[in-house]
């Protein structure tokens, strides 16, 4: 810790957070000294530049060459700033939003991301969202393609574009606002190399998720009312600033690995995911194994998970052998694939006995796998 000024009712401090890990720290700066109601930020030639009010005034705060500039931009008109390159609206609605060529728009926007195809961004079935309110889009599992994920009754869902869910999730807890989906802690902190993290607010503290779905840490809130954004190009083209309040916790940046990174994911107001995406079928090669869940079937039934590559499968069958190797059940199918993602089936075992069972999944190309799982009754 480091204090800059002599002592007096307020003090000026630099803290730095170290979770057992000598090299890798989590740094923290201040906007100001005193409460702030964040209202926006941007990015211009590089650079992030962050708008909140403080004593009835606006004022825009960046750092610039190793130096910080706070400028008084306007008289308080509104509760959100917009911002779209160098155009700026201040406006008390929270749905405006600025089009690609800088227009800008005041109705409400349906969120935007790369569900079906990298090369148009898709809305997500309207079935899936549980609530636009916590809504955010991001490439999760690295396929090319963003997942949906939601906050239901405090838990954070993740889907694929076919309804079932990311694998790791629902991660159940009291998670509120709208989740943000961007790469920021190392490996050291137990992330996976080069994968997003899902950051948001429960309770009073800020918790950062994995990919898939683990608590990798909890920061304490300095401000548990206002919504969480995340600010690129702060001090320079490497750190991404999460803003909480007054304060800022500083990563690495990968703007590749981050999609969602405001509430409407855009500082233009914009909801289309950032990152990079790209075709499924450049990923065609990584092997994703079949699986059921849950397993041990406990209450009677179990779903079948599995991965559909070539376009050339058009059906999935899943045949159960018991131990002693006959065949219990063949009316297994799917029809209805989405390809390059996970699609599952239903098992209904109420009715057979406790025992190991085998299952294959076959589908009607390519190569069956074998799943083992037990029933206890």
């Amino acid at each position: 810790d480091t204090i800059f000024t002599s002592i007096s009712d307020y003090m000026n401090i630099n803290i730095q957070f170290n979770f057992g890990i000598s090299d890798t720290k989590i740094k923290i700066v201040n906007l100001s000294n005193e409460p702030v109601q964040y209202m926006g930020n941007s990015v211009q030639d590089s650079i992030g530049y962050i708008f909140y009010a403080e004593d009835d005034s606006i004022y825009r705060h960046s750092y610039i060459n190793g130096k910080e500039f706070i400028e008084i931009f306007n008289p308080l008109l509104g509760e959100f700033v917009f911002t779209y390159e160098d155009s700026i609206y201040i406006t008390n609605n929270k749905y405006f939003w600025f089009d690609t060529i800088g227009t800008g728009h005041s109705e409400y926007k349906i969120p935007f991301g790369y569900i079906l195809d990298y090369n148009s961004p898709d809305t997500a079935p309207i079935s899936l969202i549980f609530s636009d309110s916590s809504l955010a889009f991001g490439d999760l599992d690295l396929d090319g393609l963003d997942e949906i994920i939601t906050i239901e009754d405090g838990n954070i869902i993740a889907k694929n574009s076919n309804g079932t869910l990311v694998n790791g999730f629902p991660t159940s807890g009291e998670f509120s606002g709208v989740p943000l989906i961007s790469n920021i802690l190392p490996p050291q902190y137990g992330s996976d190399i080069g994968k997003p993290e899902i950051i948001c607010r429960e309770g009073s503290n800020i918790v950062i998720l994995s990919n898939g779905g683990a608590r990798l840490r909890q920061l304490s809130s300095y401000d548990i009312d206002q919504l969480l954004a995340m600010v690129p190009f702060w001090r320079g083209d490497t750190t991404m600033a999460l803003i909480d309040g007054s304060r800022l916790f500083l990563f690495d940046l990968d703007m590749d690995h981050s999609y969602w990174l405001n509430p409407r994911s855009r500082p233009s107001g914009f909801p289309l995911s950032t990152g990079v995406h790209f075709d499924p079928v450049d990923r065609e090669n990584i092997r994703r194994k079949a699986y059921n869940y849950p397993n041990p079937i406990t209450e009677g039934t179990t779903t079948f998970r599995f991965f559909v590559r070539s376009p050339e499968v058009s059906e999935v069958k899943v045949n159960i052998y018991n131990a002693a190797g006959y065949l219990v059940e063949n009316n297994l199918i799917n029809i209805d694939l989405t390809h390059y993602e996970f699609n599952e089936i239903i098992w209904d075992a109420s009715q057979f006995d406790a025992g190991l069972y085998l299952a294959e999944i076959k589908p009607n190309s390519g190569n069956s796998e074998l799943v083992r799982l037990v029933v206890i009754k």
